[in-house]
Formats: structure tokens, sequence, C-alpha cells
């Protein structure tokens, strides 16, 4: 299912169901792009076109929903939790006296809507996604784009532990001065 922009009033409205296994893709006048596979829904636009606004109107229209809407950073989960109007939502934005990650947990576990940042939903271990995939009914909402693989640094011990172990294996070819390792 995607999504159309009423240039009118500036909101985005459900479409009607794309048969199955097709795609549906669409570009407005004002550059939101939406595409959707009946499992996922991109809305993609440069900034100030309304998505977030929309997002906003989506949820708040959609009360019995479960969502989890990620964002970047702090302040855009109190923006999104004060914009909000329906029950039941739990805003990890300030600090708690228990750890956030097992809030996030808890929440979960009792089918909140829940806002969070993308680093704390990273943190998430097996058991936090096995909670979600049991739930079955979330909505993954990420508001911009999430890093999914950073890189980091490894110290010579570390490298030498996990080739020592035959963790990683070095192939004698080396690009631009760095060795290439395979990963079992």
């Amino acid at each position: 299912m995607g999504y159309q922009l009423n240039s009118k009033n500036q909101t985005l409205k459900r479409a009607t169901k794309s048969p199955p296994g097709s795609s549906d893709s669409r570009v407005n006048n004002k550059g939101i792009h939406m595409s959707s596979d009946n499992l996922i829904t991109v809305v993609d636009a440069v900034m100030g076109t309304g998505k977030s606004t929309w997002l906003i109107n989506e949820v708040n229209a959609n009360p019995k929903k479960k969502y989890i809407i990620l964002t970047p950073y702090l302040p855009e989960v109190k923006r999104f939790r004060d914009a909000l109007t329906v029950p039941d939502i739990v805003a990890l934005d300030e600090d708690e006296s228990v750890s956030k990650t097992k809030r996030l947990k808890e929440a979960i576990y009792q089918g909140k809507t829940i806002i969070t940042t993308h680093k704390l939903f990273t943190m998430l271990d097996t058991e936090g996604f096995d909670m979600i995939k049991s739930q079955r009914d979330y909505s993954l909402i990420i508001d911009e784009t999430i890093t999914l693989v950073e890189e980091k640094g490894i110290s010579q011990d570390d490298f030498k532990m996990l080739e020592d172990k035959h963790y990683i294996e070095t192939e004698p070819t080396n690009i631009n001065g760095l060795s290439i390792c395979v990963f079992h």
C-alpha cells in the first residue's frame, strides 16, 4: 500500500492497495517520492516538504496501531511526543531510573507506541527484537537515514587474537597498505 500527497492541503493519503507482488511508485509535484511493495513504504523528499508532519498526522489518525518511531536526535523524540495525541506512547527522551534499553523492552512487551533514537534502537539485543517479532503488528518508522554499519578501529592485539583463534584470515593481498580479511 502506498500514499499520495494532496498538493492542495499538503497531506498524504492512503492510496489503493497494489496487487500482490507488484510495486507502486509515485513522485508528486513537491518532490516527495513514495514507493511501496506491501511490506515497506518509503517516503523520500527534500527537507521542509512535510514528511514528519504527515507522519504525525498518520499516527494520530490511527490510534489503535502500534508504532516504533526512530529519530536521530533526542529533541526530535520530544517533538514527536508533544505532537502525538494517541494514548499509550512511551517517549524515551529523558533520563530514567531504569536503563533506557530496559524501558524500551518493557514498552515493546506492553505493546506501546514507542518513540526513541536510532542509537537506542541499535543497542537492542536479540531478546528485544524477538519481542518485536512476537508482537507482529508493529509498524517501524525510521525518520531520516539510520546508520547500520559503522567503521571501527581495532587494536593490533585484538587483530592478532582474532587471527590466532581463526575468526579471521588475512589474504596475502594488500590494497593501499590494508590486508584483506575473511571472516568466519
